[in-house]
């Protein structure tokens, strides 16, 4: 049976939401984000 476990988010994860910033992010940012480091956090 598999076990769960906290979701640990990894560093693109970190620094994609950090780059995204707290308010909407514009469409423009948002794929300059993914296609920097895959993910938008």
């Amino acid at each position: 049976m598999a076990e769960l476990r906290p979701y640990e988010p990894s560093w693109r994860d970190r620094l994609g939401q950090l780059l995204m910033g707290d308010g909407r992010a514009s469409p423009e940012r948002r794929r300059f984000v993914t296609g920097l480091l895959g993910s938008t956090g």
